[in-house]
């Protein structure tokens, strides 16, 4: 099966919530979903564009933003349809792009001293995603206290938890085996 680009629906998804600019979306997605989806303004604006021009959403300029023009997107009777349809489809296998494991699968060209440093470092960047993680729980709990999505976003943010958990203990098990089996030198 074709992949097929999941931005619109995201946006589309953001824009369910309530009307925002390109600006808003972006920083949503930062914001709370950032853990399970990321979106770049490259991919965000061409999007919109499109999705404007499907009559999936519609646009006005806000016309509190002076000469800045902020343009504030709607989600349209057309887009609710599409966003449902996707919303019902299966969903697709994530392409996987680890690039940690990408490299740690050629190891063998790397001494254990160097393999367990960079375990280290991304454990570090494992630990900082697992702090995102907490001030993401602590927003949702502050900002979303009736939102109809909260409870959603905190399944979302519990498989998080539990990839971020199950990372951390692989890390935490490769270290403890390398250092176990004796220094391996190229």
């Amino acid at each position: 099966m074709a992949r097929i680009n999941k931005t619109p629906y995201a946006i589309l998804a953001f824009l369910a919530k309530r009307s925002m600019s390109g600006y808003d979306i972006k920083a949503h997605a930062e914001k709370i979903s950032r853990l399970y989806w990321s979106e770049s303004n490259a991919q965000i604006y061409p999007a919109l564009k499109q999705l404007e021009e499907q009559g999936c959403v519609s646009s006005q300029i806000d016309p509190k933003s002076g000469k800045r023009q902020r343009r504030i997107y709607s989600i349209t009777d057309i887009g609710k349809k599409q966003l449902m349809d996707w919303m019902l489809a299966s969903s697709q296998m994530p392409l996987p792009r680890e690039e940690f494991l990408l490299k740690f699968s050629n190891g063998y060209l790397l001494d254990n001293v160097t393999l367990i440093a960079q375990l280290n470092d991304y454990k570090k960047l494992l630990l900082t995603e697992q702090q995102f993680y907490e001030q993401t729980l602590r927003h949702v709990n502050d900002e979303h206290v009736n939102s109809a999505s909260k409870r959603f976003i905190f399944f979302n943010l519990d498989y998080t938890r539990r990839i971020l958990e199950a990372k951390l203990m692989w890390v935490d098990a490769t270290v403890a085996e390398l250092e176990q089996s004796g220094a391996h030198t190229v």
